[in-house]
């Protein structure tokens, strides 16, 4: 077995900044279509800040534990995060994080992508775990 690992903390309060002084252009620079749809239903704004925040965390993290963080033509944009039917999130990776993964993925290999995420009061936290197995 194989086991990367990435974790990052983001400051909601930053991320409320950053929304404050860019608003849409923030979710174009950070967010994919399909994140940004889910998002425009959020009203609350609260609610929306930590959303993006738990997002942006995970991106984070995720570029840790594909090894080599937003770089090799990585970005935000790279890795989605996404909701099933239960709330849970998940992590689709795209373009130049996809094509990491499966540089990292020997053909004979399983592999488990999965993502915690939370959030306390001025905090959003994410854990993102690879593990490849036989």
């Amino acid at each position: 077995m194989i086991f990367y690992q990435g974790l990052d903390i983001v400051d909601i309060r930053r991320i409320n900044k950053l929304y404050n002084k860019y608003g849409l252009k923030l979710l174009e620079k950070i967010l994919t279509d399909k994140e940004k749809n889910i998002l425009n239903s959020v009203k609350d704004k609260k609610v929306l800040i930590e959303k993006i925040a738990n997002r942006f965390a995970a991106k984070e993290a995720t570029s840790k534990a594909l090894g080599i963080g937003f770089s090799d033509g990585i970005t935000l944009k790279n890795i989605e995060v996404l909701n099933d039917l239960l709330n849970k999130p998940n992590i689709k990776l795209i373009g130049a994080a996809r094509k990491r993964f499966v540089y990292l993925k020997n053909k004979k290999k399983n592999e488990i992508l999965s993502i915690s995420l939370s959030n306390e009061r001025n905090y959003a936290v994410a854990s993102v775990n690879i593990i490849f197995y036989w």
